[in-house]
Order: C-alpha cells, then sequence, then structure tokens
C-alpha cells in the first residue's frame, strides 16, 4: 500500500501546509463554555465550519414511551444545562520552542508539562473503573472530523493526523472548546513497509536517530494543544530498542505522554517507557476492526470487561461512521452500568516511575 492509501473514500489527498502556516494559532475566548460553543472568527476560505456540540443533555421520552405520573406526585425537577469544559487556548507561549518546524512542545521555565496544562479536568470521587477512548484518523477527512468533534461526548480523546488538511489549527481550537483531548497521531514503519507506506515522514528503523528526531520534530510541529502522541501502525518500529528509546526519551523530555496503539506483541514502549520516566498507556482492544455494529458492540463489552478487572481500560477506534454511531450509543449509559469514561491523560497519570 502506498502512501495515498492513507486517504480513504469519502477522504481527499491531502496536502500538508508549510510549518510557518502552523505558528499562527490564535487563542481560544474563555475558560469555560456553556451548551453551545460558539465557533471561531470565521476564515476566509471555502465554506463556514459549523460550531461544536456540546456533551448531549438528556431529553424528555416520546409520548409513546412516556409515563403518566401518579396522582400527586411532584413534578420533575427542570433540566439543568451541561456545562462543556472548554480547554482553553491552543497555545500557551511558555510551552512552545520556536523551531524551523513549527511551535515544538516543551517544558515549561516553571515546570508545567503539555500533558498536564492542555489536559481535560478529571475526578472520580466514587472511585469507579476507568475507560479512556481514542478516536484516531481525525483531519483527512472533513465530514469524519467534525462528526467525531460534535457526536462524541467531550471526555473521548481525540488524535489527529500530522498530514492533516490545512483547517487542522481550526479543527483542535474546536475539539478543545468541545472539552475533547487531543492526541498528535506518529506515523511508524509497519512490518510491510515500504509496500504500507504511512506517509513521507513516518519514523523509520532503516534511519539512523538523528534523522529519526528530525522527522519527529517536524510532526511535532504541525499543531499544538496535545497531551501526547499515539503511534500509527508502527509493529516493526516499536519492536526495536535502538530505534525507539531515542524517540521516547525526546517525548518525555518535552512533556508529553505516550499512548501504545499495540499492533504487535512485540513492542517494547512499556518498558522502554518506564527506562525514560515518560508516562505512557497501552492499548487493550482496537474496537472496529472488523468494523460492523455487533463487532463494535462485542469489543465494547470486552473493555468494559477489562476495566472491572483491571480498574482502567484503554480502547481505539478509527473514525468510521459507524464506529462513531456505536460509541454515541454506548456512551448513554456507561454510567449507569458503573463505569466513567476518562480523558487519556486521566488513566495514563502516575504511570511512569
Amino acid at each position: 500500500m502506498g502512501y495515498l492509501a492513507l486517504t480513504e473514500p469519502p477522504m481527499k489527498t491531502v496536502v500538508v501546509p508549510p510549518a510557518e502556516t502552523i505558528l499562527a494559532i490564535p487563542a481560544m475566548p474563555s475558560l469555560v463554555a456553556e451548551v453551545v460553543v460558539p465557533a471561531p472568527d470565521p476564515v476566509a476560505p471555502s465554506a463556514p465550519l459549523p460550531s461544536p456540540v456540546a456533551a448531549p443533555v438528556p431529553q424528555p421520552a416520546s409520548e409513546a414511551d412516556s409515563v403518566t405520573p401518579a396522582e400527586g406526585a411532584p413534578d420533575e425537577a427542570p433540566q439543568v444545562a451541561a456545562v462543556v469544559p472548554n480547554l482553553g487556548p491552543v497555545l500557551d507561549p511558555s510551552l512552545v520552542e520556536p523551531s524551523p518546524f513549527g511551535p515544538l512542545p516543551r517544558v515549561a521555565p516553571d515546570g508545567r508539562k503539555p500533558r498536564e496544562v492542555y489536559a481535560r479536568p478529571f475526578n472520580n470521587p466514587y472511585e469507579r473503573p476507568m475507560i479512556a477512548i481514542i478516536v484516531t484518523g481525525l483531519g483527512l477527512s472533513e465530514a469524519a472530523t467534525i462528526a467525531a468533534i460534535q457526536e462524541l461526548p467531550g471526555e473521548i480523546t481525540l488524535a489527529f493526523s500530522p498530514y492533516a488538511a490545512s483547517r487542522l489549527n481550526e479543527w483542535i481550537e474546536l475539539a478543545r472548546a468541545a472539552g475533547h483531548e487531543v492526541l498528535l497521531s506518529l506515523p511508524m514503519e509497519p512490518n510491510a513497509y515500504p509496500h504500507n507506506d504511512p506517509g513521507p515522514h513516518t519514523l523509520l528503523t532503516g534511519l539512523t536517530p538523528s534523522e529519526n528526531l528530525q522527522r519527529l520534530q517536524w510532526m511535532l510541529g504541525r499543531f499544538t494543544g496535545y497531551v501526547g502522541v499515539i503511534d500509527d501502525q508502527g509493529a516493526r518500529f516499536t519492536a526495536s530498542e535502538s530505534a525507539m528509546l531515542p524517540i521516547l526519551g525526546e517525548l518525555g523530555r518535552r512533556g508529553l505522554l505516550y499512548v501504545d496503539s499495540r499492533t504487535t506483541d512485540h513492542g517494547l514502549t512499556p518498558g522502554l517507557a518506564s527506562r525514560v520516566g515518560l508516562p505512557r498507556g497501552v492499548n487493550d482492544r482496537v474496537i472496529d476492526d472488523p468494523a460492523t455494529r455487533l463487532s463494535i458492540d462485542a469489543r465494547l463489552a470486552e473493555v468494559e470487561e477489562i476495566a472491572t478487572r483491571n480498574g482502567t481500560a484503554i480502547a481505539v477506534a478509527f473514525h468510521y461512521p459507524v464506529s462513531i454511531e456505536r460509541l454515541s450509543a454506548w456512551v448513554r449509559d456507561v454510567e449507569a452500568r458503573g463505569f466513567v469514561l476518562a480523558p487519556i491523560s486521566a488513566v495514563v497519570a502516575g504511570s511512569a516511575p
């Protein structure tokens, strides 16, 4: 599979914007947004991007499903508008290192880290099992990206491709305004490379550490506001200690977290991440392979079992319409089943020694 295979119908071939266009990132205006989060100022090209939809507010039952209350029963309490945490600016100047590749994340002089500053607030007072869901492949299809931002609750983490289209900065702002934590996807060498080519900046075992670090910096400079990265493919790369160790060390030095999508049983990421003190999480299930309703529902049930057994679980989904549809249905009563949906930073927190 060649590089163009990265774009799937209805995706379009992506032209990666030059790094200098990434630097002009407007700040988000407020720290808390009500039910409907306003879209950023309109931009000149193309049609305006719809504003994100806040976390869904429970709707009254239909007439057919309604139940007549007992005589003399008190009226139900009025519905209260849900509040969506606007995660604030996508660019904190103290967390940025200017570079020829764009704004690179860094630890601020006062010690603040991107994985902390850009995290979604979270608490779990009842200590319920935590489940983190990551939807990947965003930014390559406008329709899929907007659907994920608007139709999924803010607790679900969104991962964006470094090869995303020119409206990437808008989408990151909209995602964070809707409460979503953001990850950057890092293309890494799969076993079938070069027949399966994840793109021109893929991290490769055949390159020197210096060459891979340069590619890494190019990808890290595409946008800001992300708490960490998740590998994209990478079965061969993540199984190479000499290739992975410099990458994980650089991510840790820049105050990020790492999610291993677990494309191979031979990956070395957990042990190597511990060695360099990098907070990391490991995917427990890909829920949409195959991408059918029955299969997705079955995988989500397995994720719940893992969370019950271990206290936490991480699951990864692609941005297929059926994946978004089944996730939207699943989250409606996930708390009623005894679980709490958590951003990835909350599940990964404290995983480093």
